[in-house]
């Protein structure tokens, strides 16, 4: 299979392919902009909060159709460099204004479709430059108004363009997915990119972190409370005049502790039973990383986590400060 690119064409795509991403990353930004500003202007503080984490939200997506479209253009250009480019002769040049000057289609409606009639004469060329007779050629436009049957069936090409179409060389086709059919779905494996799911939304990811650290939380307090059972963490009462000293592994004052414990009341409100049951070692290694690629994603670095689980090494107290 192969494509035919006129050159005018190309030509037409890198003449709005710059507008064309302006529309789709700028228009609806400006409204998304301007709505926040308003929100924050006229509603009360909650209400305007909820409206700004959906407003990130749509900005979030705004943001990937573009990236999409930017994947998209590079997809056609390499397809525009994998197949020669026809330069448009001298002699469809003529046959184009022949045609407009007797308004047979494109030019039917009395609209300037030189441009769409320089593409039909390509198409023409390149059928009449091909000596293999099995070859066969298909015309694929969703330009109706120009190149369809008017007030008929769509599907079918106007009656001044018969020449172009050949019976058993050439066709009309109106969207790609139709000729796709005729040779067998399984080309779309070949043609079409890789689809993935809807990638998470920004407050998915940081609703899932908020999720993770908590749990972690969790184990953390309950590491902390079975290695004061065992006397390895040492509570001290507090001691005004050294508030603002650093405490020591191993060390835990009373208010640090009283804190602690009612941080673990919520926690074991908020988390379910299997998010509550024992780790092991390999577990916790994967709850951090998981956070770590989370945090990642929204700009960390791989090494800048805001939490990660603590060794009990790390809290107990030495023998000395013991």
């Amino acid at each position: 299979m192969d494509l035919i690119v006129p050159r005018i064409v190309v030509e037409e795509f890198d003449r709005n392919k710059v507008k064309t991403l302006k529309v789709i990353s700028g228009g609806m930004a400006n409204q998304v902009s301007e709505a926040g500003r308003l929100a924050r202007k006229f509603m009360q503080s909650n209400q305007s909060t909820e409206l700004s984490r959906h407003l990130e939200d749509l900005a979030e997506q705004m943001n990937r159709e573009s990236e999409a479209a930017e994947r998209e253009i590079r997809e056609v250009e390499r397809l525009f460099e994998e197949f020669p480019n026809m330069p448009t002769s001298d002699a469809a040049r003529l046959r184009v204004s022949r045609r407009a000057e007797a308004k047979l289609a494109p030019f039917h409606r009395g609209t300037n479709s030189t441009a769409d009639a320089l593409i039909l004469e390509a198409f023409r060329e390149a059928i009449a430059a091909d000596p293999d007779l099995e070859n066969t050629y298909i015309f694929i436009t969703s330009n109706h108004t120009d190149f369809s049957q008017v007030n008929g069936d769509r599907r079918v090409s106007h009656p001044d363009l018969a020449e172009y179409f050949p019976e058993n060389r050439a066709s009309f086709a109106l969207d790609i997915m139709s000729v796709i059919g005729l040779f067998g779905m399984d080309l779309i494996d070949r043609f079409m990119p890789d689809e993935f799911d809807e990638p998470r939304k920004k407050t998915e990811i940081m609703e899932m972190i908020d999720k993770l650290e908590d749990i972690s939380r969790y184990h953390d307090i309950k590491d902390r409370e079975k290695l004061i059972e065992a006397g390895r963490i040492v509570i001290v009462e507090d001691d005004p005049g050294r508030r603002r000293e650093a405490t020591p592994p191993g060390i835990i004052r009373r208010s640090s502790l009283e804190r602690q414990r009612r941080q673990l009341e919520n926690l074991e409100a908020k988390l379910d039973e299997d998010e509550k049951r024992e780790l092991d070692e390999r577990e916790r290694g994967e709850l951090s990383g998981r956070m770590a690629a989370l945090e990642w994603l929204l700009g960390g670095e791989w090494d800048g986590a805001s939490y990660s689980p603590m060794g009990a090494a790390d809290l107990t107290a030495d023998r000395d400060t013991a």
